[in-house]
């Protein structure tokens, strides 16, 4: 159910970055060469065009910014899948070789990660905490919306590290 969640997140995500950046092409390149085509054809803006216009460069700098942030979700969110199936690249060549202490390695490698992701989540809670209510330059929405996928990351794998562990040492 967790994994449909994050899925259906992702693809959201996905989903409404692309339209912004559809967006993003149409208006730049169609309806600001139209625009630009019209203003030397007629000498110059009318209040109307320039209305139009200013409207235009608005969500022009929309797409351009909510994409990138949408592209982080979807980066921490699909990090976020591969681990949970332990699926993410790695090299485990030497631990393979070292025989009966694999579970030992294993262990402390995942207990590391758990450290990382631990330190990563409470720094990322004080960045919400200190920047969170700053607004995005083009549109008026607060950066903790887009940030707060860094702790539910954090979080995320912390819970599948301690998740592998416990896995890995029942294993008989």
């Amino acid at each position: 159910m967790i994994t449909r969640a994050l899925q259906a997140v992702a693809v959201l995500c996905f989903c409404i970055a692309t339209l912004l950046l559809i967006t993003n092409v149409i208006t730049r390149y169609v309806v600001m060469d139209w625009m630009h085509s019209l203003t030397a054809y007629t000498g110059g803006f009318t209040p109307i065009f320039d209305r139009v216009a200013m409207r235009m460069m608005s969500i022009s700098g929309m797409a351009d910014e909510i994409p990138g942030y949408l592209l982080i979700w979807i980066a921490l969110l699909g990090g976020l899948l591969v681990h949970k199936d332990d699926k993410h690249i790695s090299y485990d060549g030497i631990v393979e070789k070292c025989g009966k202490y694999q579970t030992v390695l294993f262990v402390i490698g995942r207990l590391l990660m758990l450290l990382f992701f631990v330190v990563l989540t409470y720094q990322s809670v004080r960045m919400i905490y200190v920047g969170g209510d700053s607004h995005l330059e083009t549109v008026d929405i607060p950066v903790g919306y887009f940030m707060i996928i860094v702790p539910l990351f954090g979080v995320g794998m912390a819970l599948y590290c301690v998740h592998h562990i416990i896995l890995k040492v029942k294993k008989p």
